[in-house]
C-alpha cells in the first residue's frame, strides 16, 4: 500500500508539472505571436 501511494504521488507530480510547462509554453506562443520558443530567443 506504501508503494502505491508513492507510485500516485509521483504520477500526479510528473501530471502537474506538465500541465504548469504547457500552460507557460501557452502564454509564451501566445506572447511572440506565432514565434516559436527557441526563434524568439535567437532574435534577441
Amino acid at each position: 500500500m506504501r508503494i502505491m501511494h508513492t507510485v500516485l504521488f509521483y504520477f500526479f507530480t510528473v501530471l502537474l508539472n506538465y500541465g504548469i510547462i504547457k500552460v507557460i509554453e501557452s502564454y509564451t506562443y501566445k506572447g511572440f505571436e506565432g514565434k516559436s520558443p527557441g526563434e524568439s530567443e535567437d532574435t534577441k
